[in-house]
């Protein structure tokens, strides 16, 4: 969805113009009055022009001393003898009964001074549009009237300037729909496809994820995707959003030229935003798909060779870093999967993305595992906590070589979820019976190792790579 004033691109360029940039930076700066106050008078503009009264309201505004402002125009334009004098209203006629604006009816709000109050949706929407405009009445300056700035108020803007737009193009627009829809606001540059509670919000604390996409230079042949996750800043678990920052920055800094199956990292909303989330964004180069059970379902056991051989590399490369990143948290819920085919024969390429457990060992102490042991205990779905390995102790003292073993643990139970075909709720020796027909014992009793109780037992990624690039080989 591009965005929810799109039908407006062409009935009211220079409103839509303004609405797009306000809805598009609402998220990352909620300071978006001077673009609605514009967009509203871009509408009543339009009003006027179309009624074929702007030349003549004007004028009898003029007649009457009035400076014919944002301010003058709402408050004639809801004013009887006004309106009877423009020719728009007959002797006698109450505005009720041919309203020049549609009626938007009483709108709450918090003022600056934090006391709640009322107004209708003109004057709530000329008060917020002030708040970062050129102030033409001094009245408005006063904090006693103005509207608290902040999201939630920059968000019912929108929703009250989308009522109106409604009101003026229900039955001349073709499936306008009735509602604004917030989950649907474009992000930055951005649009958003599909907006949803991500599987992991009890334990990342990402609280929405959202496939969208970009085109370059507004050409859709340069097309991108994303999947993008906002997180509140106002959390208890602040610390824990600040280990992700860290590492993600850390991150970048390491992989500046990326690793190849490791998706580009984006900040879209950092902390020192005005804004109450923080935004990252994973980009891929086609439409991302997450792994599943229809998907592994509908391809060969070589091409799912393939992807466990592609996660593997990525991983390795991470482990090589100086300092290694280790993911931690790896399960089915890490990987998306791009379509590098245009026929019918599909050739996917797996991503890894998500690091919010990301951990990096290097001197400055960055970590934040008091707060991944915690989130441990979210972990509920068995599918999902089967990818966990049996702690032998707390993770404060595990050393270089155990997380590298948790990693290959993790990467253990990817590759018998992906080798099967299936997202088992947890490794059985009935997964290794069926994989038989298929896998060598070699290979087999390889993944049995890397998913041991034994950390000391796991091989390493190294290992691990050469092991599966056989098994690959073997294939062809």
């Amino acid at each position: 969805m591009k965005s929810n004033f799109a039908f407006l691109e062409k009935l009211n360029p220079e409103a839509y113009q303004c609405l797009y940039k306000a809805e598009s930076q609402v998220r990352i700066d909620y300071n978006i009055g001077n673009n609605v106050r514009k967009a509203l008078e871009a509408i009543i503009y339009e009003l006027l022009r179309e009624r074929k009264l702007s030349e003549k309201a004007e004028k009898a505004a003029r007649s009457e001393c009035r400076k014919w402002d944002l301010f003058d125009k709402i408050n004639a334009l809801q004013n009887a003898p006004f309106l009877t004098k423009m020719g728009w209203l007959k002797q006698g006629q109450k505005v009720s009964q041919r309203p020049f604006l549609p009626p938007l009816g009483k709108i709450s709000y918090m003022k600056e001074d934090h006391t709640a109050d009322k107004a209708d949706g003109y004057t709530f929407l000329r008060l917020f549009g002030n708040q970062d405009s050129h102030i033409k009445n001094p009245a408005d300056t006063d904090p006693k009237i103005q509207v608290l700035s902040d999201y939630p108020h920059a968000v019912r803007a929108l929703k009250v300037i989308y009522k109106l737009l409604y009101q003026i193009y229900q039955g001349r627009v073709e499936g306008l729909s009735k509602e604004f829809h917030e989950e649907y606001m474009p992000i930055g540059s951005f649009h958003v496809d599909k907006a949803y509670v991500p599987n992991d919000q009890k334990w990342s604390g990402c609280k929405t994820e959202f496939l969208a996409h970009y085109d370059s230079d507004g050409n859709e042949r340069n097309r991108s995707y994303a999947i993008l996750r906002l997180y509140e800043k106002d959390t208890e678990r602040r610390e824990f959003l600040k280990h992700k920052i860290d590492a993600i920055h850390r991150i970048k800094d390491l992989t500046p030229y990326g690793i190849r199956g490791m998706s580009e990292i984006r900040e879209i909303c950092p902390m020192n935003n005005p804004s109450p989330f923080y935004i990252i964004a994973y980009i891929f180069p086609h439409e991302p798909v997450p792994l599943s059970d229809a998907l592994l379902q509908s391809i060969t056991m070589k091409n799912r060779l393939q992807i466990c051989t592609q996660v593997c590399y990525c991983l390795k490369e991470m482990h090589d870093l100086n300092p290694p990143i280790y993911y931690r948290m790896l399960s089915y819920d890490s990987i998306y999967l791009c379509n590098y085919s245009q026929g019918e024969q599909k050739r996917w390429a797996p991503y890894l993305a998500n690091f919010d457990f990301a951990k990096i060992i290097e001197n400055d102490g960055v970590t934040v595992l008091p707060e991944a042991n915690d989130s441990l205990t979210e972990i509920r779905e068995q599918k999902r906590k089967k990818y966990i390995p049996p702690q032998t102790h707390r993770w404060e003292t595990y050393t270089d070589r155990e997380w590298r073993s948790v990693d290959v643990y993790s990467l253990g139970m990817l590759f018998a979820d992906i080798l099967s075909g299936k997202i088992q709720q947890d490794l059985g020796e009935d997964v290794f019976e069926k994989l038989e027909e298929d896998l060598s014992d070699e290979f087999l009793s390889f993944i049995e190792k890397m998913v041991s109780d034994r950390a000391e037992d796991r091989p390493d990624t190294e290992d691990v790579l050469s092991a599966v690039r056989k098994e690959d080989a073997a294939w062809n």
